[in-house]
């Protein structure tokens, strides 16, 4: 008898709890309908708040790893090919005049005879003498120079001179052996292949540069190239130096950069597995923790021919819990699960500039519950195209990319519905003066959609964007966002930073939103493998309710592998 009242209002408590998650439902449901962004189609179902959207969380996730990955390097890199092959010193020859009346060249693999027309024709028909004659062979090998090629040279060999008749003879150096060293994982027939030159053939230094480029750009390993004489005369063998990435590598890393809805505080690690089957393959692994988050992300990526291609399989997969902002009393969760597939490839070479062509193609399911009861649930099939251009030279790197992302989706109770989107991003760092450089990066997005998924909004606020702002901010379908910095070496270990970041976005419907800061901050090497990254930034423009206007961000990370 006394315990019939209890579980009446326990039954009661339990009815009203399901009333009260429904009717927050509804009401959370319909706030999101009326989002003004859903305006511009009432057949569109309304994209969700990125701030608890785990499919926008997973997005911000992946992008601030790519964004520290590629960060450009403030050094250009070093040389690749080394000429280790003795310089002949000049002889003595007769200092008797004579009129030039022909000269003649070995036939050239790499020369061809107008170029060596018009170096005879400064000289035939004049009066010469050895000191004439060996600026003939400088000329021929400034030419030589001029094409990249170490093992091709000129020579002017003990002749009997005729009637005026000079014989220049051509050496252009063919391989000899090739040797491979430091390389623990990676195949030596692997690397060996890669250089695509064949034995007693003639050298093309200038190509054999272009294929240690090209592989260094596109593999962990580093390798470079040391030219050395051959058994025989005219005979060039190289030694191929390989450094590899550890076979486990390992970083630990903290910092306050996440997303306020989810704990901006997060601690993190990645590790893989480098060059399992010889061929620079690679698994990689990430993951990451906060008070409400845990993305974590893995992937396979392998060679997929000798020309730089690449394919890389990955899967992300994040769950969530809104802890702070707006909708923290609703009792959020979220999960998120995306599987991509990445051809990537090299297109073109020309002067200083590579083209790289990549499509993707992907999965996401992610859906939302309010108590534990399904608050949406979308499913997101996308396709990517893109086209990439990247320039080196001593003192500037500009890059630029093009990607167009089309998407078919599908939201809870609502019809199939396409979308696509463009951007366009670029990065220029210009090195001034011993110990600074400045960058320039910048991205404009254009879609024609009325919705998109909140995965294809552009979103600003956070560390790779407008850095005065939280974690994504704003959003919106269309926008752009740029940063400017200045970094400076104050010392062997600390840089300091002055940077003024800028964006804007808007939707249909919706009054466009421009943000703007500006800020200082420090980078520091506290040890061998442990850096520091500090930020300050200040909002100069209001944006949102209770909006602090300073934001302040750290990063440790100690590669330990």
């Amino acid at each position: 008898m006394s315990h019939e009242p209890q579980q009446r209002t326990d039954v009661k408590g339990n009815v009203m709890r399901c009333q009260f998650n429904r009717a927050a439902i509804c009401v959370v449901w319909g706030w999101f309908a009326m989002l003004p962004l859903a305006t511009r189609a009432q057949a569109v179902p309304p994209s969700q708040a990125p701030q608890i959207d785990p499919a926008a969380l997973q997005r911000n996730d992946a992008d601030r790893r790519r964004y520290l990955e590629q960060q450009p390097q403030a050094q250009p890199p070093g040389p690749v090919l080394v000429d280790e092959q003795p310089v002949a010193a000049p002889e003595q020859g007769s200092q008797v005049r004579f009129i030039l009346k022909e000269l003649r060249f070995d036939p050239s693999f790499f020369l061809t005879q107008e170029q060596l027309a018009s170096v005879a024709a400064k000289y035939v028909g004049t009066e010469i003498n050895y000191g004439g004659l060996s600026a003939i062979v400088d000329d021929i090998n400034a030419l030589y120079r001029e094409r990249a090629i170490l093992t091709g040279r000129a020579i002017l060999q003990s002749q009997q001179i005729t009637q005026g008749v000079v014989k220049i003879s051509l050496v252009e150096g063919r391989l000899g052996t090739v040797t491979v060293e430091g390389n623990k994982r990676l195949s030596t027939a692997y690397a060996v292949n890669w250089l695509q030159a064949e034995p007693a053939k003639v050298l093309d230094t200038a190509a054999l540069q272009e294929r240690i480029e090209l592989f260094n750009l596109s593999d962990r390993s580093r390798m470079e190239a040391r030219l050395r004489p051959g058994a025989d005369f005219g005979m060039t063998d190289i030694l191929l130096e390989l450094s590899e990435p550890p076979l486990v590598p390992l970083r630990v890393f903290a910092d306050n950069e996440g997303a306020e809805s989810v704990g901006r505080e997060q601690v993190g690690f990645e590790t893989g597995l480098n060059g399992l089957l010889g061929i620079d393959d690679r698994i990689l692994l990430n993951a990451t923790h906060s008070k409400g988050s845990t993305p974590i992300s893995m992937s396979y990526s392998i060679p997929l021919n000798q020309s730089g291609g690449r394919g890389t399989l990955s899967h992300s997969d994040i769950k969530t819990s809104v802890i702070a902002g707006p909708y923290r009393a609703l009792d959020i969760t979220g999960q998120s699960k995306t599987t991509q597939l990445t051809i990537s490839q090299p297109l073109a070479k020309h002067d200083i500039w590579r083209y790289d062509g990549a499509v993707s193609v992907g999965h996401t399911s992610a859906s939302n519950l309010i108590s534990g009861e399904v608050l949406s649930n979308t499913n997101i099939d996308n396709l990517t195209l893109g086209l990439n251009a990247i320039g080196r030279d001593p003192n500037r790197t500009l890059a630029a990319g093009l990607n167009t992302t089309l998407v078919s989706f599908a939201s809870l109770g609502q019809a199939r519905h396409s979308a696509s989107a463009t951007q366009l991003s670029g990065t220029w760092l210009e090195r001034i003066g011993a110990n600074g450089y400045s960058i320039l990066r910048s991205t404009v997005q254009y879609s024609t959609a009325n919705v998109l998924p909140s995965t294809m909004l552009l979103q600003l606020g956070g560390t790779t964007s407008v850095r005065g702002y939280t974690s994504g901010a704003v959003s919106g379908t269309d926008g752009y966002f740029l940063n400017a910095e200045y970094h400076h070496a104050l010392n062997a270990s600390v840089s300091g930073i002055l940077f003024v970041d800028s964006g804007n976005v808007r939707s249909a419907g919706v009054a466009s939103q421009r943000l703007s800061s500006a800020g200082f901050g420090l980078d520091c090497q506290l040890a061998k493998g442990v850096s520091l990254n500090w930020m300050a930034a200040r909002a100069l423009k209001t944006v949102l309710p209770d909006q602090v206007n300073w934001q302040t961000t750290a990063r440790i990370s100690w590669e330990i592998l």
